[in-house]
């Protein structure tokens, strides 16, 4: 199913950079809110930090995709020193492709880590990039997120049997 990540994880923390390079994983492509960061954050947690610096150090490209506008994506790009696809329009394949030729690798060496299963893991699934779910790192999330999570919860119960 197209809504089922190929992983489902506590944390951006909790991946394994190194299995994923042993399978041949060049790429990360990663959502910005509720992923790296809280909602409307401008700073990158400790815990997200330690994961780029990690992935980088292992040999992985990595590019910050989000929804939002430039106003939101540049700071914390810029802080990562990353680059980064704003106003993406996920699911829509167009913006993961995009992302994919920022940092010159193929779709099978791409990996899509977010937080949000209808559009990070949707889309992602839908052009065949490996997906991994996290779980959001804080509750405050904008109203139309906050609509959808009753049908993830619905989503991931499937998922977890």
């Amino acid at each position: 199913m197209k809504l089922f990540p190929k992983e489902y994880l506590p944390s951006v923390s909790h991946i394994d950079l190194k299995k994923l390079w042993n399978e041949g994983k060049r790429g990360i492509i990663s959502d910005i809110d509720n992923t790296l960061c809280k909602d409307e954050q401008f700073y990158i947690e400790e815990a997200s930090k330690k994961f780029i610096e990690e992935a980088l150090n292992i040999g992985f490209k990595i590019c910050l995709m989000s929804n939002n506008g430039e106003a939101r994506v540049k700071p914390v790009a810029t802080e990562l020193n990353l680059p980064y696809h704003f106003k993406a329009h996920k699911p829509k394949s167009e913006a993961y492709n995009t992302c994919l030729k920022k940092m010159g690798i193929t779709v099978e060496e791409g990996v899509m880590v977010g937080d949000q299963l209808f559009t990070d893991i949707y889309g992602a699934n839908r052009i065949g990039l490996y997906s991994v779910l996290v779980e959001k790192i804080h509750p405050k999330e904008i109203i139309q997120i906050r609509l959808k999570r009753p049908f993830e919860k619905l989503v991931l119960f499937f998922f977890k049997k």
